[in-house]
């Protein structure tokens, strides 16, 4: 019979926590990915995924996502007030 340590991931996990709380780890650790589910105009709010699709679509439309793929991105600093959907970023941009 096999025996796996199951509280071996706890300490790896809290350390990693700590880490991203104190901004140790890098960003690609901490990238967000969406699946674009509907067309543009069935999106009723401004959502960061689609936003950022839009983006992509204006820098380079080939390579853009389309409806079911999904959208990588992070959220980066920028001024006060600024809405969520408009600091989000492809990782490769950051």
């Amino acid at each position: 019979m096999l025996s796996y340590p199951l509280f071996s991931q706890v300490p790896f996990s809290f350390s990693h926590e700590i880490k991203i709380k104190c901004s140790f780890l890098f960003s690609f650790v901490q990238v967000i990915t969406k699946e674009l589910t509907k067309t543009d105009k069935d999106y009723t709010a401004k959502q960061a995924h689609v936003e950022l699709a839009h983006k992509m679509r204006k820098r380079d439309a080939g390579s853009a996502p389309k409806l079911g793929d999904r959208v990588p991105y992070v959220i980066v600093a920028a001024a006060k007030g600024t809405p969520a959907y408009a600091k989000a970023e492809v990782t490769m941009f950051t």
